[in-house]
């Protein structure tokens, strides 16, 4: 609505933890022990039809290309 694309924007209190894929539930597992982490989540894989690139899965089923940012992050304002 403002043209802030949400994956510009940064969000503090959150992190993006790569992990082998057979290691990816204990490490849940782990995480949603802790206090803060009943929320944590898998929300990707590696693959590899097209390496080089972050593609996202869109609300209505198609691919998106993430581009990396292109400057520093804008900050959320709470």
């Amino acid at each position: 609505m403002l043209g802030l694309d949400p994956l510009e924007l940064t969000c503090e209190g959150r992190a993006v933890i790569g992990v082998g894929g057979e290691d990816a539930e204990r490490v849940l597992d782990a995480i949603r022990a802790a206090p803060s982490g009943s929320g944590a989540r898998i929300v990707g894989e590696v693959g590899g039809d097209r390496a080089g690139y972050v593609i996202m899965r869109t609300a209505v089923g198609g691919r998106r290309i993430v581009n990396a940012p292109l400057g520093e992050p804008t900050p959320r304002i709470c």
